[in-house]
Parts: structure tokens; C-alpha cells; sequence
């Protein structure tokens, strides 16, 4: 049997992994991904605020998926036949499957609004490694001569926890630096209350949240 995992993110990697550990020897499970690290996407806001650098934060796929016993392919899906059962990588070449399973994320709708995004935009992400190296150089400028912050979440975000995440580290980060009464940090929801965070009923969230940005 050949399974064919495509994505190497947090969904993708930990799924090939458990494909590997379950299936008997016999079985082939391959790794499909255009980008040849894995990156831990939620210590990106640390890059982002020059905490760390970016490499403590990836792993060579080539070499982990040797080390775990994963077939390895890097470069990216451009075609997928389902009654063939055929994977096309690239411009040529195809890779056949029993099982397929697609864990390749989410993507940036930066033009979902005017002015969102680094792009030709007016803000910045820590969604993905080019994003929050952007935003690292952006929060470089922003130290050397402090002024307004502000951070938010747009309508129809699928997780509102980053925003909190980057606004209450980068507060932190801006007292250690001597510099927290040079800036005022406004923060933007659409959350109908702080600490909503898209899940409705947890349990203190809101009061909890309210006490913490006070």
C-alpha cells in the first residue's frame, strides 16, 4: 500500500509520523512538500519581535524524514487525479497512491481587505517564515523610534489567539526594553467581547482577559 501525505506543516508532518508508526514495513508513506523545512509556526511572533532567530525554529525535511523512515519529495502539487490516483509534483513528475491525505494549511487572504498584508499592504503577519521576518524588520524600525501600536484580528480570522499572543509579548518586550512609556498600543477585535476568541461560552475567558489587558 502507498500512502501519500501532502503538506509538511503541523498537520502534515505529525500525520506522516503516525502513518509510519501504525503501518508495517511493507507499506510506503510519502512526504510531499513544496518547502524544504518544517517551521513551527507558533514561535513565529518570536521572530517577529527579534526574540529568536529563525532557524531555532525549523528542521531540514529531507533529514528528518530519512531519519523516520519517510519517503521524501520536495517541490509542489500541481495536479492530482483522483481516479487515477495519481499525484503530478511539478511539471513531470507523478507519484501513484492507495491513500491521500492533503494537510497543506490554510492561506493568506491579504486581499480579503484594503491595505492588509506586507505585499503592497500596511500590516504585517506571523503567519508564515517570510511574513514574520518582515514584520521582525518592521518591529526593528518601530524600536528605534517608538510611537503608536496597533494590533488586531480581522473579521472572519480562524484564530484569534495570535493577536493576544503578539500584543501582551510585545507589551512585555517593550518594558523590558525601557520603552513602554513611549508607546501606546491599541488593540483591534471583532470579537464581540475580549477573550471571546471565537469559541463562545469559555469558561472566564472574558473576565480573565479584560483583567490581564488592564
Amino acid at each position: 500500500m502507498k500512502v501519500v501525505v501532502i503538506g509538511a506543516g503541523l498537520g502534515g508532518l505529525p500525520r506522516a509520523y503516525e502513518l509510519r508508526h501504525r503501518l508495517p514495513a511493507e507499506h510506503t508513506v510519502t512526504l510531499i512538500s513544496d518547502r524544504p523545512k518544517f517551521t513551527f509556526i507558533p514561535r513565529l511572533i518570536r521572530v517577529a519581535l527579534n526574540l529568536n532567530p529563525l532557524e531555532e525554529l525549523q528542521l531540514d525535511l529531507a533529514e528528518l524524514t530519512k531519519r523516520h523512515g519517510l519517503e521524501w519529495i520536495g517541490g509542489k502539487v500541481t495536479a492530482l487525479d483522483p481516479n487515477a490516483k495519481r499525484i503530478t509534483v511539478g511539471e513531470s513528475q507523478t507519484v501513484d497512491y492507495d491513500y491521500v491525505a492533503i494537510a497543506t494549511g490554510p492561506f493568506l487572504a491579504f486581499d480579503a481587505i484594503p491595505g492588509l498584508g506586507p505585499h503592497g499592504g500596511y500590516t504585517h503577519s506571523v503567519c508564515t517564515p517570510d511574513c514574520a521576518l518582515k514584520a521582525r524588520a518592521a518591529w526593528l524600525k518601530f524600536l528605534a523610534d517608538p510611537g503608536d501600536l496597533v494590533v488586531g484580528a480581522v473579521p472572519g480570522v480562524g484564530c484569534f489567539g495570535p493577536a493576544y499572543e503578539f500584543l501582551l509579548m510585545a507589551e512585555w518586550e517593550l518594558r523590558r526594553l525601557g520603552l513602554r512609556d513611549q508607546v501606546s498600543i491599541t488593540f483591534i477585535t471583532p470579537e464581540p467581547y475580549a477573550g471571546h476568541l471565537g469559541l463562545d461560552g469559555l469558561s472566564n475567558s472574558r473576565e480573565l482577559t479584560e483583567k490581564l489587558l488592564q
